[in-house]
């Protein structure tokens, strides 16, 4: 075996792109050894077998592959590269090199625990007698029972009460005061005595309703449609923005498609959330609202716009203790 001959195999965690740059960067012949685990990683992945079988066809004049793989004899042979998948024929082309044991360590594991298993018998490693073992065991048995019977003793004690019922009965009349009733000496009697309770409760109410009393705004609305229906909404129709704040027009809306109509909207005293609106509905103009009673879809094409800021909201309220506060 000639020594100039560099024998090659994928080290531990190294990725199959600096393999190939290993194999390129050699300028001598090349025999590149894979093993079980090597095969099965270039079968599952197409793209590394691909890299590597095209590199080794480049330079199939220098370079040898060694694998126990079928599929990988196969597929290196048909692109013209030099492929050994018989152990008799890598001890042939690596007799005399120092990486001989390690390649056949690697290409087969099963076959190298068996040599070196039978090498620890040879020596008297491995050898036990059997006699030994089961002098071990029996001891082992011995010790266990004696350290159980023995040296651990243990008694279960069970204590049963004893379990007698008594039964008393007496006959008590209740007698009211100043009553007259001719009673036996014999039988027992208890006065009863009138016991006044007197009780007090006293309750903390931490919340009391407040009822507005001051003056909802008023908004001129101009309402959009964008669909291609005719759409007619009553009076008292509501219009919500995002805020919460709630408008209703105060009279008929009809609207024809790529239409405007203005009317005029009143805030309601609450928004949605139930916080008074007064001042807060004085919205400035430009504002988008949305018809809360239309279908989600025809919301985006049916809406209106207040041109001008909305005037005359008043904050105003009182507080007022209603049947809601005092639920318990």
């Amino acid at each position: 075996m000639d020594d100039r001959v560099t024998v090659l195999t994928p080290a531990e965690g190294e990725s199959w792109s600096a393999f190939l740059r290993r194999i390129r960067g050699t300028k001598d012949d090349v025999i590149v050894v894979l093993s079980a685990v090597h095969d099965e990683e270039l079968l599952a992945s197409e793209h590394d077998r691909a890299a590597l079988l095209s590199l080794l066809q480049s330079v199939s004049s220098r370079v040898r592959l060694v694998t126990r793989s079928r599929d990988l004899v196969a597929m290196a042979r048909e692109k013209g590269i030099r492929v050994f998948d018989h152990l008799d024929d890598v001890r042939r082309l690596l007799a005399g090199h120092p990486q001989l044991s390690t390649i056949i360590r690697t290409l087969s594991p099963a076959l190298w625990r068996q040599q070196l298993r039978s090498k620890l018998q040879a020596i008297g490693v491995l050898s036990l007698p059997k006699v030994r073992v089961w002098v071990l065991i029996a001891v082992s048995i011995i010790l266990f029972g004696f350290v159980i019977f023995r040296l651990l003793p243990s008694a279960d004690i069970t204590v049963t009460p004893r379990n007698d019922t008594v039964s008393q009965t007496a006959n008590i009349f209740l007698v009211q005061s100043g009553a007259l009733v001719d009673l036996p000496d014999r039988v027992r009697s208890l006065e009863l005595k009138p016991i006044v309770i007197r009780l007090h409760r006293s309750m903390t109410f931490d919340q009391v309703s407040r009822e507005f009393i001051g003056q909802n705004a008023r908004a001129i609305m101009t309402v959009h449609n964008e669909s291609s229906e005719r759409y007619t909404l009553r009076s008292g129709s509501r219009l919500q923005n995002q805020a919460g704040m709630v408008f209703r027009t105060q009279e008929p809306i009809f609207v024809d498609p790529d239409q405007t109509v203005h009317v005029e909207a009143v805030a309601d005293p609450e928004d949605v959330y139930g916080e008074i609106v007064g001042e807060r509905g004085n919205v400035p103009g430009g504002v988008r609202w949305d018809f809360p009673g239309l279908r989600p879809e025809t919301q985006r094409l049916v809406y209106a716009i207040n041109a001008e800021p909305a005037s005359g909201g008043v904050s105003e309220y009182r507080t007022v203790l209603n049947q809601r506060d005092v639920e318990l």
